[in-house]
């Protein structure tokens, strides 16, 4: 209320006067990408004629941008632009009634800066000589879903870089393992090989259970194999 001018906001006044029981309930609103803002809300009736989103700044009045389906729960504002509060609101429509106004929501579209593209870098400094061995520890540098993949953020033992996701565990001696493994993680290493030829491949693995699956891939080859319960797993 604006007391001095003795008269009502009129986000409140249009509340009072238009909000119901009928009315679109919980909108809530959330940051998509760089320039979109999504809002959701829920119908609690059937039979709107159909539905309007209107939008404001800080600073303006509320414009109605949208006409949407009765039934339309969802909505995408897209190519707005950063650094502005906006505030929304749901209206029910009916083609021969009032409209019924949803409690407005605000968020705040941020100025983003664009993050760099990842880089890969050799853990170890240099790619891995082959023939030679390949510690599981020493996987490129580079990222979540560039260089490696984890089904969690959190290394769980913290033995050797902690900053990344991997669960390596430290065995003393300079020497590490992977644990933790679940379906769909992965990690990739850059070698050199020194000269063309048939090379065999093993590696040590072991499980609680039969029956999974450990590959290994070149290029876009893949060589799938299976791991037996608590032994090690090698193949060619």
């Amino acid at each position: 209320m604006n007391r001095s001018a003795k008269t009502w906001d009129d986000d409140i006044k249009d509340i009072l006067t238009h909000s119901s029981e009928h009315s679109p309930r919980l909108p809530r609103l959330s940051l998509v990408q760089d320039t979109i803002i999504k809002l959701d809300w829920a119908n609690p009736v059937t039979d709107y004629d159909s539905i309007y989103i209107e939008r404001r700044l800080s600073n303006t009045t509320f414009k109605r941008i949208k006409a949407l389906k009765g039934d339309t729960s969802s909505f995408s504002d897209i190519d707005l632009p950063q650094n502005k509060e906006y505030f929304y609101r749901v209206i029910g429509h009916y083609i021969d009634s009032l409209d019924l106004y949803s409690y407005p929501q605000k968020i705040l579209l941020p100025t983003y800066v664009p993050k760099p593209p990842p880089v890969r870098k050799y853990y170890t400094g240099a790619p891995i000589a082959i023939p030679g061995k390949v510690e599981v520890e020493n996987f490129d540098e580079g990222g979540e879903g560039f260089t490696y993949h984890d089904s969690d953020t959190k290394n769980v033992s913290g033995g050797l870089r902690p900053n990344e996701p991997m669960d390596i565990y430290n065995l003393g001696g300079g020497k590490y393992y992977l644990i933790d493994n679940f379906p769909g993680e992965w990690l990739e290493y850059t070698v050199d090989v020194a000269e063309k030829g048939l090379y065999d491949i093993s590696a040590s693995i072991a499980a609680f259970e039969g029956g999974g699956t450990f590959n290994i891939k070149i290029g876009t080859n893949a060589y799938p194999t299976k791991v037996s319960k608590n032994i090690s797993c090698c193949c060619v």
